[in-house]
């Protein structure tokens, strides 16, 4: 093999015949070493000049040129394809070797379009494989009227380039070329880490490399928009993986940050983002757009394993789950008003005891797992949260049970209470009809307290996005829900809160002793109306005293 590729067989040899030869011999290897394929990308460039030099000397310049290409993508794809090759060469090298491959195809593709164009003759070529897409076109400028989709065959990477690009590359005649390659590794050969703005950084998608003018850059009045296939989905947020789903007309959202588009920059042998922006990203696919033409990819951001992330997402977990514990515990309550009026000192020890322990057990054995197995459930990825669809379960199960729970409880109950306002007077009915809004308002606090309101939450998910804007108010007014129920509807801590108001603003005391009373009588009232509120809430006899 080495006879072909010594560049001072080029001389007087027909460049088509020795391209053809080493085709062959080529082809019949199984592999070609890190040596082989950087002394066949170094020969190829001077082969492909010495073949556009010499056209004019032979007859049928189109059906040598569609020879040679073919020739060519043959040899570019068994090169393509011996990756193992490629990892016997150094970092430096891999790089330097094949960002010269990428621009054979532009630097010495497109003179051999304009020059067949000057015989009036337009080429068009077309040629795709797993590892190697290759087209070549060229014609009279205005004649091409829609928008220049590369490649032509469906591709889920591809370029869509406007029509009005002819105008911004002037002449007479349009032409262009583009390739996209797929390898096993894209970053091992341009690694996603040599880039112009930093950041841990890797290739996530195929290299679509498009030209339309020779060694000038194209700037272009109407941007071309490139549409990548992720490699690699994005792991945050992770709860996607479990719930998000793009729903009809919903347009994607981009990450920022997660997704970078960029170019390969020839003459820093770094990416770069100039002239390029990011349109929007999901876990599929990325959509970019750029003012000019070049070698294009997306970069992913991976982010570190930050101790201090890890940390809070354990921490945010545990506040998380102690939240949902205590409306469980609430819920259990409120099945049984009158248990609920003899709860004592005993009862409410054991309900702190719950409250705090079971959130401890659930964090302590899926930390122990996470960090015990070296899984980094916590704290990897954009979110400081749980990171990966397992450790989301730990999170999601608990909470839909207790959800589940009390909305089945809390439909007993206002069943209950509706059941025995069916056995009252019919003047005590006739009372309690004036108070449909309070009971309204009523079983509506009782919905927020409970936690009822984040089933919203799974329906936004699954349903309709509409039902953010539901999950978002019915969540925040939970604490306002609480400070009602728990502090404003108790007559006692209500008049205590009158009091203490009135104290600030006046900065002067009240006498606690009329109408209010005693701090130590007031706090054991206060215990007491405290424990009795839920259950007056949905009472006939509170429902039509109230109002």
């Amino acid at each position: 093999m080495w006879r072909f590729l010594d560049l001072s067989s080029l001389g007087d040899a027909d460049p088509l015949q020795l391209l053809d030869d080493l085709t062959e011999v080529v082809l019949e290897k199984v592999e070609l070493t890190g040596d082989e394929i950087e002394r066949m990308v170094k020969f190829i460039r001077p082969l492909f000049s010495e073949f556009f030099l010499s056209l004019g000397n032979y007859s049928s310049p189109l059906d040598r040129s569609k020879k040679f290409l073919v020739n060519y993508s043959q040899c570019m794809e068994e090169v393509l394809v011996s990756f193992d090759g490629w990892l016997d060469l150094t970092q430096k090298s891999r790089t330097k070797i094949f960002g010269n491959l990428t621009s054979i195809l532009a630097d010495c593709g497109l003179p051999l379009l304009d020059k067949l164009f000057l015989n009036q003759t337009e080429l068009e070529f077309r040629r795709s494989t797993s590892v190697l897409t290759v087209e070549l076109r060229s014609g009279k400028r205005g004649t091409l009227l829609d928008d220049v989709v590369f490649p032509s065959a469906e591709s889920d990477t591809y370029l869509t380039l406007p029509a009005s690009f002819q105008e911004d590359v002037g002449g007479d005649h349009y032409s262009y070329v583009g390739a996209l390659y797929q390898v096993r590794d894209m970053d091992a050969l341009l690694p996603g880490n040599q880039n112009s703005f930093g950041g841990n950084n890797a290739v996530n998608s195929r290299l679509l490399s498009f030209s339309a003018k020779v060694k000038t850059t194209v700037n272009l009045t109407v941007p071309a928009t490139l549409t990548f296939r992720n490699t690699r989905s994005p792991r945050s947020p992770p709860y996607e993986e479990i719930w998000r789903h793009i729903h009809d007309g919903e347009e994607p959202t981009f990450i920022p940050q997660t997704y970078r588009c960029t170019f390969w920059n020839v003459n820093a042998l770094a990416w770069d983002t100039e002239g390029l922006r990011e349109v929007s990203s999901d876990h599929d696919i990325t959509v970019c757009q750029s003012h000019h033409l070049t070698d294009f990819a997306v970069l992913m951001s991976i982010h570190g394993y930050v101790r201090e992330c890890e940390v809070a997402a354990v921490f945010l977990y545990f506040a998380f789950l102690c939240a949902f514990t205590w409306m469980a515990l609430e819920g259990w309550r409120l099945r049984n008003p009158t248990a609920r009026k003899q709860e004592g000192r005993n009862e409410f020890r054991y309900y702190l005891a719950v409250g705090y322990a079971v959130p401890v057990g659930i964090v302590v054995i899926t930390a122990g797992v996470a960090f015990g197995t070296g899984a980094r459930g916590y704290g990897e990825g954009e979110f400081c949260w749980l990171s990966s669809p397992g450790y989301i379960w730990a999170f999601a199960v608990p909470v839909l049970l207790v959800v589940v729970a009390n909305s089945i409880i809390l439909f007993r109950v206002v069943d209950a209470v509706k059941r025995q306002k069916r056995n009252l007077s019919v003047m005590r009915r006739h009372q309690s009809g004036v108070t449909k809004l309070g009971s309204t308002m009523r079983v509506f606090s009782l919905t927020i307290l409970l936690g009822c309101g984040w089933l919203l939450g799974v329906l936004q998910m699954e349903v309709s996005p509409i039902f953010a804007y539901f999950f978002v108010i019915v969540g925040c007014s939970q604490g306002i829900g609480i400070f009602i129920f728990y502090c404003y509807r108790d007559p006692n801590m209500r008049e205590m809160l009158i009091s203490y108001a009135h104290t600030m603003l006046c900065h002067k005391p009240t006498n606690m002793t009329s109408g209010v009373p005693s701090r130590k009588a007031g706090k054991s009232e206060m215990k007491e109306g405290i424990g009795t509120s839920v259950g007056s809430t949905l009472s006939p006899q509170t429902v039509t005293s109230s109002d």
